[in-house]
Formats: C-alpha cells, sequence, structure tokens
C-alpha cells in the first residue's frame, strides 16, 4: 500500500511595522522581520530596530537548531541602545553581546547555557541647580564606562572619568 500525504508549509515570517507617540519621546518607530525558519534550514533570526526622540534600539538575533549537525541550539545575538536626555543631563550608551547552546532533554524541557557581555557608557551633567556655584562646568560633568558580565561568576568593572566641558578628559 502508498500513502500519499499532502504537506501545506506554514508562514514562517512575522513583519512588523509600527509607530505611534509618547511624552518623553514624542514620536516613535519601530520595525521589527522574524524568520522561524531561514530559507527551509530551520534557524531562527530577528532583527528589532526602534526609533524615537531620544531613544534608538537595534537588536539581532540568530539561532541554529542543529548546530555542528547535532541536536544542539546555539545562538548569538547583538543589542545596541542610545538614550539621549541631555537637557536632563542623562545620554548613555550601551552594546550588549550573548551567546548561547542548548539541547532538549525531554520532549518539552530544553537545557540552555549562555553568557552575554554588556559595555555602557554614560554621560551625566549635574545643573546649577544642584550644585556649587563655585564648580567650573567640567566639575559638574562625569563619564562612567561599565562592564558587564552575565553568566558564571558575575563581574562588574566600572571607571569613572571626569570629562571637561571641551570633551577632553
Amino acid at each position: 500500500a502508498i500513502l500519499y500525504v499532502n504537506v501545506e508549509e506554514q508562514p514562517t515570517v512575522n513583519f512588523q511595522i509600527g509607530g505611534g507617540g509618547s511624552a518623553n519621546d514624542n514620536y516613535i518607530f519601530n520595525i521589527s522581520s522574524e524568520e522561524r525558519n531561514l530559507l527551509g534550514s530551520g534557524k531562527y533570526v530577528l532583527l528589532d530596530l526602534q526609533a524615537a526622540q531620544r531613544t534608538n534600539r537595534a537588536r539581532l538575533s540568530i539561532t541554529e537548531p542543529w548546530f555542528l549537525n547535532r541536536r544542539l541550539q546555539a545562538g548569538a545575538s547583538i543589542t545596541l541602545n542610545s538614550t539621549d536626555f541631555e537637557e536632563a543631563g542623562f545620554v548613555s550608551d550601551s552594546i550588549g553581546f550573548n551567546t548561547n547552546i542548548g539541547f532538549r532533554v525531554s520532549e518539552f524541557d530544553s537545557l540552555l547555557l549562555s553568557y552575554g557581555l554588556r559595555r555602557d557608557n554614560l554621560e551625566l551633567t549635574v545643573s546649577n541647580d544642584f550644585t556649587s556655584p563655585n564648580l567650573t562646568e567640567e566639575e559638574k560633568r562625569a563619564e562612567v564606562d561599565a562592564f558587564t558580565s552575565t553568566s558564571g561568576e558575575p563581574f562588574s568593572e566600572v571607571n569613572v572619568t571626569i570629562v571637561n566641558a571641551d570633551g577632553s578628559v
């Protein structure tokens, strides 16, 4: 006996465009594209972008379900974030990178190990309302760099640097 089966593949792409407004950002625009079966390979890919007056965000993520031709899932993602509230004395930029590897332990459960590293850069400026009138512009401004690890033994390294008004250290 010969058994014939008709198979119809379901869509694997999710594409979104959006916009709006908020009290903090005035306008917000975002676009996202997600592919759950890239070119029939089973790979997962996500690109997510958001732009606003004061904040911007980008994320790219990819996951390979058959890493090294084995039933291992491996993935990586990178994120970029920028916030500019300069009138409030706060500007920040960050970049992050994450990797992961995992495998199924049962029909519904998986074990996933991940590692992430992120760098944050903050520029802080204190207004005249909160400082002594004797402080110079360079004494009112500080820059903070922080590196953060998100797996195993967490570490954090913070360096505070006073930045002069002309941008020099």
